[in-house]
C-alpha cells in the first residue's frame, strides 16, 4: 500500500432542525464553510422496536420456500392454515410467538384459547409442525409451559433479528431444507 499525505482540518458539526421533524446534519469544514459530508435524520417520537398502534405491518413470506411447501405438499391443508394463523402472534424481529396485547410468549393452551381450536388438535398439529421442520418447541423447563418458533427461512416479522441464534436452530439439523436459505443480520440492541 502505498503512502498516503493527509491534511489534518478542524471541522464542525452543523445541525439544522425543520418543522417538518427532520434534522439536516453536516460535517464542515471551519476554515472554509465547504460541506464535507451531510446526511438526513427523522426524529421519532415513538420508540424502536415493535411497531406501535392501528397501523398496517407486513409478515414477510419467503415466496420460493413456500412455493415449495405448497406444491410438493409438505403440510397438510389443516398444518398449513394452522401455520398461517399462528403465523399473526409472531414477534418483532423474532421469530418467538407472543401475546399480541401482552408480549410474552405462547404456550399451546394459550394458542388454543386465542384460536378458539381444541387443544388437542393445536397440540396434534404442533407437533406434526415441529417433526417438519416449520416450528420449533423451545422447552420452558422447571414445570414452566413451552413455547415455540416459527421458521425464519419460512415467514418473519421485520428486517433484522433480534437472537440470531433463534434463526441458526433452522439452518442445522432442521427437517425442512428451504430452497432458499436466508440471512440475517442481528439488531443493534441499545
Amino acid at each position: 500500500m502505498g503512502k498516503r499525505n493527509t491534511e489534518m482540518i478542524e471541522v464542525f458539526m452543523h445541525e439544522e432542525h425543520t418543522n417538518t421533524g427532520k434534522i439536516h446534519k453536516a460535517i464542515v469544514n471551519k476554515d472554509t464553510g465547504e460541506i464535507i459530508k451531510d446526511w438526513w435524520v427523522e426524529e421519532k417520537d415513538t420508540p424502536t422496536g415493535r411497531p406501535p398502534g392501528k397501523k398496517a405491518y407486513f409478515l414477510k413470506t419467503y415466496r420460493s420456500n413456500w412455493l415449495d411447501i405448497a406444491v410438493n405438499k409438505r403440510l397438510t391443508p389443516y398444518e398449513a392454515g394452522i401455520f398461517s394463523m399462528i403465523s399473526a402472534f409472531l414477534d418483532w424481529q423474532s421469530p418467538h410467538l407472543v401475546h399480541p396485547k401482552t408480549g410474552k410468549n405462547l404456550n399451546e393452551s394459550e394458542i388454543s384459547q386465542l384460536l378458539k381450536i381444541d387443544r388437542a388438535q393445536v397440540n396434534k398439529t404442533m407437533q406434526a409442525l415441529c417433526q417438519k421442520g416449520f416450528i420449533k418447541k423451545i422447552s420452558g423447563g422447571n414445570g414452566r409451559a413451552n413455547h415455540f418458533i416459527m421458521n425464519t427461512n419460512i415467514v418473519f416479522y421485520g428486517s433484522t433479528i433480534k437472537d440470531i441464534n433463534d434463526h441458526k436452530t433452522f439452518t442445522k439439523d432442521c427437517s425442512y431444507d428451504p430452497v432458499l436459505k436466508m440471512k440475517y443480520q442481528q439488531s443493534q440492541q441499545k
